[in-house]
């Protein structure tokens, strides 16, 4: 074992002395640090190391290899400082070439133990550098021959085994590893049944969008390539989906041994160096993100080392460039970005729901503007849900004409008049209060002025000895004549006369009658999300498909608008709303309304609307939606006055 800890168990000995190593009588393993830590200080294993020892107050020895094998750090003085600590809670490293007995706290270490270990973590530390440098060379060199640099063949291709001369030899395994001398590794056109699936996807797509390619291939029951396989991601494995979704199709669509290449260098990670395609460079600040963790980079096309791919190729070049240009502009600009998290550009965020399936409608880019969609449709990749959306100025407009309503109530506006009258007042107190510190300042100023003419006298009849004295007075009696200055002309500014208290709430009962239209500028959507919010304001749409000339679309029917604590018509969503939890749960809708690979019916969520009340007639009804406001409004009519 590599490293392990004694139990208590041991044959009595001078554990101190360097030529008495106890032998253990009952060892244990250190779990998850008993493994050498490859990146630096692994704080994981470091802490679950030193909290065993505090616990188990029996352990008195830790046996490790090497140095080495505790600690590669980027600062050698880091494992220095590891091992110090390790050995003044009162535990002995034993190493295969040395005994560390423990330190006694504020005893100092031996000037050539120190010297040593320090250039030993150094050339620990050294030794990554090194490595990844040798790595990217390789990897480099076998990417420039359109040789594999590593992982499994994507769908349509296998790994085999061939001789320098491109002779093939066998096909691998997933996950067998051979090392011979003059063979390498190339990924090769596997199945036929594979290659006809994807020469099919390649023609759909031509023609329809990725979404309409994926509903036909999940309502056939063709199984997803990794279906059933585990993966890990955010270091949480899971299972992977049996269904299709965007991204797989578009991907697979976009893998360039389709034309008999291959591509190495699409990102950069790592945390001592990077590939380019000159060979490894150091990293920079740019590489690290805000809490000095390594991030992924994407590379420009432009560093990409493209190769030569040993099989032959499914489409021409001229093809695979038409169809890479279709997904380009389908893409449009926003292939690649990340959806946008700015709240003053969301005013409904988290705040429309879906009646059918109870899940909220997510903001997204639409026509130079932007709509909410439904969370449901968008998290199963079209699998569940439909695709029912509202534009986001629609919306806004509409839940500020609701509120218009209620403000127009006669009982409401005499309230609103009032609190407008007394916040008149208010202004009115603070501009007499502005006025009597404008007076203040100005009589400063004027005994400032007097000061600084008197001492600008006084210097020029200064003597030699009395002139730096009087020279510094005189700047500070400037200094302070322009800060006053400033101020004077500040609360001048202030205490202009407002306007009468009619005119004030005639103004502010002007933006009342216009508050629809205050969604029509970009600016004023950040204070209506926080208008919507202090009122808690949430709309509940209802879509059902309706035929549209040629075409079923689905259309609003009707909704609810709620405000304060007023009872939500539905039970909203509140499970979770990640991709791979709702994939998961599609998968198992899937498996079981397709055990006889039948086109798969309607979904769960569409089937919950035929319960809903209100249920349309079939015939185009306009848009119907009822407020259920509060009992009382009189605590938000301060907050909506504010915010208006």
């Amino acid at each position: 074992p590599e490293s392990l800890v004694p139990t208590s168990n041991m044959a009595p000995q001078a554990p101190h002395h360097p030529g008495n190593i106890p032998q253990p009588v009952h060892t244990r393993p250190l779990g998850q640090f008993d493994r050498p830590i490859p990146n630096g200080l692994n704080p994981q294993a470091v802490s679950a190391l030193k909290a065993e020892i505090k616990r188990d107050r029996s352990i008195s020895h830790v046996f490790i290899p090497r140095r080495e094998r505790l600690a590669r750090p980027d600062d050698a003085l880091e494992g220095v400082l590891l091992e110090r600590e390790i050995r003044e809670s009162g535990v002995s490293l034993v190493f295969i070439d040395k005994l560390l007995v423990p330190l006694q706290r504020g005893q100092q270490q031996d000037i050539g133990e120190a010297i040593s270990a320090y250039v030993e973590y150094y050339q620990s530390g050294k030794f990554r550098e090194d490595l990844a440098e040798k790595m990217i060379h390789a990897q480099l060199a076998l990417a420039k021959e359109g040789y594999s640099t590593g992982g499994r063949a994507p769908f349509g291709y296998r790994r085999h085994l061939i001789r320098g001369d491109g002779t093939v030899v066998r096909q691998l395994e997933d996950g067998e590893i051979v090392r011979q001398k003059g063979h390498h590794v190339v990924w090769l056109p596997g199945p036929d049944h594979e290659l006809d699936l994807i020469q099919r996807i390649l023609g759909l797509l031509r023609n329809c969008p990725a979404g309409r390619v994926v509903r036909i291939l999940n309502a056939e029951g063709i199984p997803l390539p990794d279906a059933g396989r585990c993966r890990t991601d955010g270091g949480v494995t899971h299972s992977v989906s049996g269904l299709w979704n965007n991204s797989t199709v578009v991907n697979l669509a976009r893998n360039p041994l389709l034309r008999a290449m291959t591509i190495y260098g699409r990102r950069s990670m790592g945390d001592r160096r990077r590939m380019s395609p000159d060979g490894p460079r150091p990293i920079n600040a740019s590489d690290f993100r805000d809490d000095n963790k390594p991030k992924v980079i994407q590379n420009s096309v432009a560093q990409h080392v493209v190769g030569k791919a040993h099989g032959a190729p499914l489409i021409s070049t001229e093809a695979s460039d038409q169809l890479l240009e279709i997904l380009d502009k389908r893409a449009g600009s926003q292939r690649g970005k990340p959806r946008s998290r700015n709240p003053s550009q969301n005013p409904l965020g988290a705040r429309v729901f879906d009646m059918n399936c109870g899940w909220p409608l997510y903001r997204e880019s639409y026509a130079n503007s932007f709509r909410y969609s439904c969370g449901l449709y968008h998290q199963s990749d079209g699998q569940k849900c439909t695709h029912n959306w509202i534009k986001g100025l629609t919306a806004t407009r509409f839940a500020l004409a609701a509120i218009r309503q209620r403000l127009l109530d006669p009982e409401i506006r005499k309230k609103l008049e009032a609190r407008l009258r007394v916040k008149a007042r208010q202004e009115g107190g603070e501009t007499n209060l502005s006025k009597s510190q404008l007076a203040t300042k100005q009589a400063q100023l004027a005994t400032v002025s007097t000061d600084l003419k008197t001492a600008v006298g006084n210097l020029a009849r200064a003597r030699v000895e009395t002139f730096d004295a009087i020279q510094q007075v005189v700047v500070e009696l400037q200094h302070q004549k322009q800060e006053l200055e400033l101020q004077i002309q500040n609360l001048a500014t202030a205490s202009i006369s407002p306007p009468t208290s009619e005119a004030m709430i005639q103004g502010a009962m002007a933006v009342i009658d216009r508050l629809p239209l205050l969604a029509d500028d970009p600016d004023n959507l950040g204070r209506l999300g926080e208008l919507f919010n202090s009122i808690n304001l949430q709309l509940f749409l209802r879509f059902q498909p309706m035929q549209i000339k040629k075409r079923v679309l689905n259309q609003i029917t009707g909704g609810v608008l709620t405000t304060g604590n007023a009872p939500e018509p539905i039970e909203k969503y509140t499970g979770p709303t990640g991709r791979r939890a709702v994939r998961t749960q599609a998968t198992v809708d899937f498996d079981t309304e397709h055990s006889d690979k039948s086109v798969r019916k309607q979904s769960n969520s569409e089937q919950g609307a035929e319960s809903l009340r209100n249920v349309s007639r079939g015939d185009r009804t306009p848009i119907e939606l009822f407020l259920a406001g509060v009992a009382s409004w009189e605590p938000y009519v301060e907050r909506l006055l504010i915010a208006a």
